[in-house]
């Protein structure tokens, strides 16, 4: 062997033990971000480092953070998905097909901004006038779906029309009934599938005893329209581009842009990354957001150290123990931290949001570490937990 080949020999042992280790070492570079992240806006960074000895357990962490932002992915993109299941990326039938499909996704964005709009307007209207509540919303899905037809007809009908004079009478009947019913009714079909994020969007908006009427009002249809046009941008990308670029450069690119959709619509829906984190630690067990009592020796923490009576504190007959009622929002490694149930509610509040302000997010964010103060730290080993929550002290 020359000296050539043991060179490439060493360089691709080189690889092989790099690559491994790279990839490991930003799983556990996710994994400990997730974990500072979460701490910090508990205001508990004074238990992050006592905690984090399991690096074993930083490949669960990181997994499943990916996996909460491919979920929140799907969340927020569906009707990327739906469009893309909608609007074929190719077609032989048609010499300008690539024209006819930028049309519909031009569309697809024209339609989901009226109904949205609309659906915005007829829920405020129904709210005004609930005696007229059913025929508000059939009039306003009928002005929807007649809206699509008639702007897809306009929009495309010379293109279609081009290719459709060449076909025989069957052919036009059922490219007609495609190209100008179906895929218009498919796409305002599409926007119904708005509702369900938009709603659990919208609820995080600050309510009308921190805004006022306009404000809300102005916030939910600025949240609601920005929400719109970037949960489309992936499935516009992935649409532009020519299937003959490969299935592969077609999802990296697609993967991009969900990406950066997803950074852009964290600038206005600040909660987004919590949500994230929080979706994060749930799922992989580090967080517990049920309540339950814990059986605690005396003799390691005296029960003074629980005086307050957020901790509905109940001695027992046998001596030198006693149990209190808490959450468990953190639990790694040897470290469990406990803290009052009261401490829930300032934790749900901080995913609400003002659309762009970070101010606010800062204001809900000390509110939860004020909360969070009295919070405490156990070993694992010094806590029994029960799922039994008797009745509070009053």
């Amino acid at each position: 062997m020359d000296n050539n080949d043991i060179g490439n020999e060493v360089i691709n042992l080189v690889k092989r033990v790099i690559r491994p280790t790279a990839i490991m070492g930003f799983m556990g570079f996710i994994a400990l971000f997730v974990i500072w992240f979460y701490l910090n806006r508990l205001g508990r960074l004074d238990i992050f480092i006592s905690s984090v000895t399991f690096k074993d357990l930083f490949i669960v962490i990181a997994s499943t953070f990916l996996f909460s932002i491919v979920l929140t992915s799907i969340f927020m993109f569906i009707p990327s998905i739906l469009l893309i299941s909608i609007i074929k990326k190719e077609s032989n039938q048609f010499h300008n097909y690539k024209k006819i499909r930028g049309n519909f996704v031009t569309i697809a964005f024209i339609i989901s901004l009226l109904a949205v709009g609309i659906f915005l307007f007829s829920a405020w209207l129904a709210d005004k006038f609930e005696y007229m509540e059913a025929t508000i919303i059939i009039i306003s899905v009928f002005f929807v779906l007649s809206s699509s037809m008639l702007v897809s007809y306009l929009i495309n009908r010379n293109l279609i029309s081009d290719v459709l004079q060449y076909k025989n009478k069957r052919t036009r009947i059922k490219l007609s009934c495609l190209f100008h019913i179906i895929i218009p009714a498919s796409i305002f079909l599409m926007t119904l599938f708005y509702s369900y994020p938009l709603s659990l969007i919208i609820n995080k908006i600050p309510n009308k005893g921190e805004v006022s009427d306009n404000v809300l009002m102005l916030y939910v249809v600025a949240t609601s329209l920005i929400t719109v046009i970037f949960s489309l941008i992936p499935g516009s990308v992935y649409l532009s581009r020519d299937k003959s670029e490969g299935i592969v450069k077609n999802v990296y690119i697609t993967g991009y842009a969900v990406i950066f959709s997803l950074f852009s619509l964290s600038w206005i829906i600040t909660s987004i990354p919590v949500f994230i984190v929080n979706a994060t630690m749930k799922i992989s067990g580090i967080s517990d957001y049920n309540e339950h009592s814990y059986l605690i020796n005396e003799d390691n923490y005296p029960l003074e150290v629980f005086n307050n009576k957020k901790w509905n504190v109940r001695a027992l007959e046998k001596n030198g123990f006693f149990l209190i009622d808490g959450v468990t929002l953190y639990a790694f490694g040897d470290i469990k931290l406990v803290c009052p149930v009261d401490v829930l509610e300032a934790y749900k509040n901080s995913l609400r949001f003002i659309p762009a302000d970070r101010s606010y997010d800062e204001k809900l964010n000390l509110e939860l570490r004020k909360k969070a103060k009295i919070c405490h730290p156990f070993l694992k080993k010094e806590l029994k937990e029960f799922n039994i929550i008797p009745s509070k002290i009053s």
